[in-house]
């Protein structure tokens, strides 16, 4: 299984990081598990990424999770992780204005 993406209408609140985070913290942490978000320059969605390990419980997360295909294309703010996933992962941080 490879990342998962998910896509909101921008500022809804599905829940998403509310339930990833209980999630995360239930199964202690993983450091290969992490959920990623960033909003496009037109501010009409949200769009949050998991990681590979992370994908494997997306059934249980809100949302319709998707292939993300190869994400490192974009700047991504992680929302919850462990160590350092950007560098793990290789991941661009996020675009400075």
């Amino acid at each position: 299984m490879g990342w998962k993406q998910c896509t909101t209408p921008f500022l809804s609140d599905l829940g998403i990081q509310e339930e990833f985070d209980t999630l995360f913290f239930a199964l202690g942490a993983p450091e290969g598990m992490a959920l990623f978000c960033r909003t496009p320059d037109n501010f009409k969605n949200n769009i949050f990424l998991l990681t590979p390990d992370a994908a494997k419980y997306s059934d249980g997360l809100p949302g319709e999770w998707v292939d993300a295909g190869d994400p490192s294309a974009y700047g991504w703010s992680l929302l919850v992780g462990s160590h350092d996933p950007h560098k793990r992962f290789g991941l661009q941080t996020p675009r400075r204005r």
